[in-house]
């Protein structure tokens, strides 16, 4: 019987500041990546149009020169916040390769990605839109919905630890130890690319299919340890 792998998106939010409840969202990009094959699937990048939130929310100039993008090109280039999130939704929906069942639901993954959720939040909060229905999660004892995830940082630090090679585990930092190219970063869709390669390896690793790792773990015998070693 052939192994099944939940499939994942890769996401990164370029935004107006550091805090969801005061800034704006200023771009979006994010990647299928099918478990099995581990290939990337329907990149999404998108622009948004600065008039969703009605003044109601700011953009810092520190984060325009982060970033690069301007408010000239958001207003000629953007898309409205809700076809934003028709088109995460669509991806959602293709990356759910095996039914409806929570279990089997896309998971995200990122960089620090729970300031990205933050930002996700708010977009399901101007958009009214569900992400439940599509994403591995659970609620918790109120009743919210909190999506499940794969954090690269997560997993370096557990992989690395306090490495002097790693610096502060920034994105660089990770790339670099795992021998990922990252070009223009603080760009969504380069920030999502070098952590889908950065994701790549280290699953292989998991799966006992990567550098350093012995094989055979995930693959069609499996082992188990009769014992632990100290």
């Amino acid at each position: 019987m052939s192994h099944k792998y939940l499939s994942y998106i890769v996401m990164d939010f370029e935004t107006g500041g550091l805090k969801s409840q005061e800034n704006a969202i200023v771009e979006l990009a994010a990647l299928g990546v099918d478990g099995n094959t581990l290939e990337p699937e329907h990149p999404l990048e998108c622009i948004i149009e600065p008039s969703y939130h009605g003044g109601s929310l700011s953009y810092e100039p520190g984060a325009f020169q982060a970033h690069g993008i301007t408010e000239d090109q958001m207003r000629k280039e953007g898309i409205p916040l809700k076809e934003m999130m028709s088109r995460f939704v669509d991806l959602c929906v293709k990356m759910n390769k095996f039914g409806s069942n929570q279990k089997w639901k896309v998971m995200l993954v990122g960089k620090n990605l729970g300031f990205d959720l933050a930002f996700l939040e708010q977009a399901e909060k101007y958009t009214k839109v569900d992400l439940s229905k599509y994403i591995h999660g659970h609620k918790d004892h109120n009743g919210k919905f909190i999506p499940h995830m794969i954090d690269v940082e997560h997993w370096a630090l557990l992989m690395f630890g306090n490495d002097e090679s790693m610096g502060t585990h920034k994105l660089i930092d990770i790339a670099n130890k795992l021998g990922v190219q990252l070009v223009g970063a603080h760009r969504a869709m380069n920030d999502v690319f070098a952590t889908y390669e950065i994701l790549v390896k280290m699953v292989l690793l998991l799966r006992g299919m990567g550098e350093g790792v012995e094989k055979g773990v995930g693959g069609s015998k499996p082992r188990a340890r009769n014992k632990f070693k100290y």
